[in-house]
């Protein structure tokens, strides 16, 4: 299996033991990272390509996956280099969702300038659905793996660019919800999103967990005495 990590720049402890989980529990052998890489990561083993074109996080995020489907056309695993496999992965990964798009945009908070663009990204990506054949549309926007094809992820957004009306490339939208949509009902399934708040929630996860800014450095304990043994893509 091949896994394809969208990484910021400088050291990431987060991506140390994200790559710990995954030899640990699942059959990826082959890693590849677009944006920027720590000093402890290994070049013999890992696959590196340029990313993060912009100064804005959101930019970076549509930009990195361009470039993974661009370069990737096959079958790959997509992470954030702080998604934690923490038992052993399902050979089929469901797709899974937390709730309708309707009820994400409801929820969604426009407190920053950052949440007022996400919202508008959640508008306009279930707008496009509804006119495309989905007629309940889910979020996808889960922190959690997801596998996609290349190829196909390509296709996808081409058609939501047209259909918006020649979005520009790089622009931000909401990829995974464009992607998941269109599965086999026999491949999807909802579930709580999982990100951790703190040192219990973490010890309480299940089968993955996702940090934050605020919840990484409490957490990296518990991630050293999980994960103790070096993956090969570390030095």
């Amino acid at each position: 299996m091949h896994a394809v990590y969208y990484v910021r720049p400088g050291e990431n402890e987060e991506l140390r033991y994200s790559l710990r989980s995954l030899e640990k529990n699942t059959d990826v052998d082959r890693v590849s990272i677009i944006g920027g890489y720590p000093e402890w990561l290994n070049l013999d083993t890992t696959e590196v390509l340029p990313g993060n074109p912009h100064a804005n996080k959101q930019r970076n995020g549509i930009a990195n996956m361009e470039i993974a489907m661009r370069e990737f056309r096959g079958d790959f695993l997509v992470l954030n280099d702080d998604f934690m496999v923490l038992r052993p992965m399902e050979d089929r990964l469901p797709f899974y969702h937390k709730h309708t798009l309707d009820n994400h945009i409801l929820q969604a908070s426009t407190a920053t300038p950052e949440g007022q663009h996400r919202k508008k990204m959640l508008v306009q990506m279930n707008l496009y659905l509804k006119s495309n054949r989905v007629a309940v549309p889910m979020s996808f926007e889960t922190h959690v793996p997801m596998r996609v094809n290349g190829e196909e992820l390509s296709d996808r957004v081409a058609d939501y660019r047209e259909w918006w009306g020649g979005m520009n490339e790089g622009e931000p939208l909401m990829w995974r919800s464009l992607y998941a949509n269109y599965k086999p009902f026999s491949e999807v399934e909802g579930r709580r999103d999982v990100i951790t708040h703190g040192v219990e929630s973490m010890s309480l996860a299940g089968d993955f967990a996702s940090t934050s800014d605020r919840t990484v450095e409490p957490i990296l304990p518990l991630l050293r005495e999980r994960f103790p043994t070096p993956s090969r893509w570390e030095r």
